[in-house]
């Protein structure tokens, strides 16, 4: 049989089947850690751990109709691997446009996700990959909270960024700490600070509040999540966190010393921070590392922190080769940088739930090809 089709699923099916489930993309999140921690999979470059590969425009160009370079401005390709009990090649394709909100009424990244079968090459799903990559960022925090959550004393949450991944994190700290009770909310213009907590309370129950002060809404939290692309990277006094508190790292930020070489750091997959610190060291300097966190490994660079080897990697610790939180009075830090493995993960559970609820529309690439 010669016949080729795929499974194409809109943001509306996607909607249908389950996308913002939390629990269920936690579990999810959970499963791929797993597979991390047993290497089954494979990502980009030589060290097979490279996430994507980016279209950077330049500051200048004669041609008129090239884009050139701003904020957040790129596309990127990730293609993968993804073993264990999913077996699947895929790609998420994004572009980026800071633009988008204000000129388009768009979301920042456009996203799109391609599922292929191992065997054939052949394309099993494509689908919107907006609230899939959302989610699965937002998640992957939940699962560092299974391991690493403060149960005695976890009441207040202070968040920082109120775009879509800090919504799905908020869905998913809701899911798995029980005892949360006030979200303090934290954004560059306070309006969507106020927006983003009336959501907050819509959604979840969870009485949240606008503040205008990071630091105030940093002092506050038992777990913090930061998620934010401000033009200048957040900095951050380890004296403003709470002793015993959670700190899930979704985007890049910048602290004094205190904040690295006295608390507990967690990765979310060591061999890919690896890559990202052997390209920097390539390009001349260990700041140059492009997920953002070049003064981070400086500290490492400089023996001041253990290096990536020895750091602890969330999958390790959900295949319980290492140890979540051990006491109470730590300061417990979650470094990410995000992986394409998860959004295949998430992408072929709910491609999955799509064929038992027969959701989605079968386009057809042949009956018999052409040329073979």
């Amino acid at each position: 049989m010669n016949k080729t089709e795929f499974l194409f699923l809109s943001e509306d099916d996607l909607l249908k089947i389950g996308v913002l489930d939390a629990d269920r993309c936690i579990k999810t999140c959970e499963k791929v850690f797993g597979i991390l921690s047993d290497g089954d999979y494979l990502m980009g470059g030589l060290s097979h751990n490279e996430h994507g590969l980016s279209i950077v425009f330049p500051k200048e160009t004669p041609f008129p109709k090239m884009p050139v370079a701003g904020p957040e401005r790129r596309f990127i390709a990730m293609p993968a691997y993804l073993g264990g009990d999913f077996g699947i090649c895929g790609e998420k394709w994004y572009g980026s446009n800071v633009k988008n909100p204000k000129e388009k009424g768009l979301p920042r990244s456009v996203l799109m996700i391609t599922l292929n079968d191992t065997e054939t090459c052949e394309p099993i799903a494509y689908m919107s990959g907006n609230l899939i990559s959302s989610m699965r960022t937002g998640c992957i925090p939940g699962v560092f909270l299974r391991y690493f959550g403060n149960k005695k004393a976890a009441s207040v949450v202070g968040v920082i960024g109120v775009g879509p991944v800090q919504k799905a994190t908020i869905l998913a700290i809701h899911s798995v700490m029980s005892d949360v009770q006030k979200v303090y909310c934290k954004s560059a213009h306070i309006e969507h600070a106020k927006e983003f907590a009336k959501w907050v309370t819509t959604k979840t129950g969870m009485v949240a509040e606008a503040v205008e002060s990071m630091e105030e809404c940093i002092s506050s939290a038992d777990i913090l999540s930061i998620a934010a692309s401000p033009k200048e990277p957040l900095f951050i006094k380890n004296e403003w966190v709470k002793e015993g508190a959670s700190v899930l790292l979704t985007s890049p930020i910048e602290a004094d010393d205190d904040f690295w070489l006295k608390n507990d750091l967690c990765f979310d997959n060591t061999r890919m921070h690896m890559a990202y610190y052997d390209e920097a060291l390539g390009v001349g300097s260990i700041l140059k590392a492009n997920n953002g966190w070049g003064k981070m490994y400086k500290l490492m660079e400089d023996k001041k922190l253990p290096p990536l080897p020895e750091q602890v990697s969330m999958g390790d610790v959900v295949r319980g080769k290492a140890s979540g939180r051990k006491s109470d009075d730590v300061k417990e830090i979650f470094v990410t940088s995000g992986q394409v493995l998860f959004d295949l993960g998430w992408a072929y559970t709910l491609y999955e739930k799509a064929l038992t609820e027969d959701i989605g529309t079968r386009l057809k690439i042949w009956d018999t090809p052409y040329w073979k």
